[in-house]
């Protein structure tokens, strides 16, 4: 915008300098003859700098089959012991979903099982005291920026702050189950 304002100043101060006779003055296109006043330049700049802040934190909207159906899926824990999670293999030790519960997964959310698409995974995950619940369940997709792989960044990161005494465990349970993204975002940053 500043550049065809800066055009448009030059053509305009060409013109008035054709029609005056004058062949003293030769002016460029695209450097004004005059500067504008400072002001000018700071408030612009100001105004953009505010208005790209605005927007450069505006949340982009996750699609819908990325994030589990809260009626479905609400999650669900096993535990809420810090000192059972932080030991050591604990998650693998509960880790218990049979085929038959996936493909229950599968059948509440009307998608097909389709191989390396989707992982049944838990919404409060098992590092995090999550239950193998079908409530705690979802077909989570592998594409997208949201998949299952940027969860599992999410899991480990809240599985860690947990066990350091940064955050309660009750806490990092509540708001991987009620907005994982928005988790993400705040502990990890943007994607």
């Amino acid at each position: 915008m500043a550049i065809r304002i800066r055009a448009l100043t030059c053509m305009v101060l060409l013109a008035a300098t054709a029609c005056s006779g004058s062949s003293a003055t030769t002016t460029h296109v695209g450097a004004p003859t005059t500067s504008p006043p400072a002001r000018h330049h700071h408030t612009k700049a100001a105004h953009h700098r505010r208005h790209h802040r605005r927007h450069r934190h505006r949340p982009k909207i996750v699609p819908a089959a990325d994030l589990p159906n809260p009626r479905l899926t609400p999650g669900a824990v096993l535990t809420t012991s810090r000192a059972v999670v932080c030991r050591g293999g604990y998650a693998s030790s509960v880790r218990d979903v049979p085929e038959s519960e996936k493909a229950a997964v599968y059948a509440r959310y009307g998608i097909p099982w389709v191989p390396y698409k989707h992982e049944v995974d838990h919404l409060v995950s098992l590092e995090l005291g999550g239950s193998n619940a079908i409530t705690n369940l979802w077909p989570e997709p592998y594409a997208g920026r949201w998949g299952a792989r940027t969860k599992d960044v999410l899991e480990n990161t809240l599985h860690d702050l947990v066990c350091s005494g940064a955050i309660p465990l009750r806490y990092a349970q509540h708001i991987e189950a009620t907005g994982w993204v928005r988790a993400y975002r705040r502990y990890i940053g943007r994607l």
